[in-house]
């Protein structure tokens, strides 16, 4: 149903308005409260997909001497794997490996995307 433009504006009255500025406001807090890697719950794996803008698993637990693989997953979207001693460097598609010898966290990012990190725990 088409309503006149002079109809819709009584529509918007101070308080539907104000109420609707408030839910607006509260929409970026609630996107940004992303869980931490310390909240999230180590995966024993040793594969990671780049998929849109984020790590999957964002945070896997292996042994010493396991060489993890990040794999960029669809598209042309521009992505890299750096942290503490290594860097894929950017891609859009492909894999990137690195073996971890000794015991620890490896926090690591995509130096392109806010909030794209992962962590890699590496354990006797």
């Amino acid at each position: 149903m088409l309503v006149p433009l002079q109809s819709a504006r009584r529509r918007w009255r101070p308080a539907a308005l104000g109420a609707a500025l408030v839910l607006l406001a509260a929409v970026p807090a609630i996107a940004c409260s992303a869980t931490t890697l310390d909240e999230i719950e180590p995966v024993r794996a040793s594969e990671v997909e780049l998929q849109g803008n984020r790590f999957s698993p964002r945070v896997i637990e292996v042994a010493p001497g396991t060489t993890v693989t990040w794999t960029w997953q669809g598209g042309s979207v521009l992505h890299d794997v750096k942290g503490d001693g290594f860097d894929s460097g950017l891609q859009s598609s492909g894999t990137f490996r690195h073996t971890f010898s000794a015991p620890g966290t490896y926090d690591y990012e995509c130096t392109l995307h806010n909030n794209m990190t992962g962590r890699v725990i590496v354990v006797e």
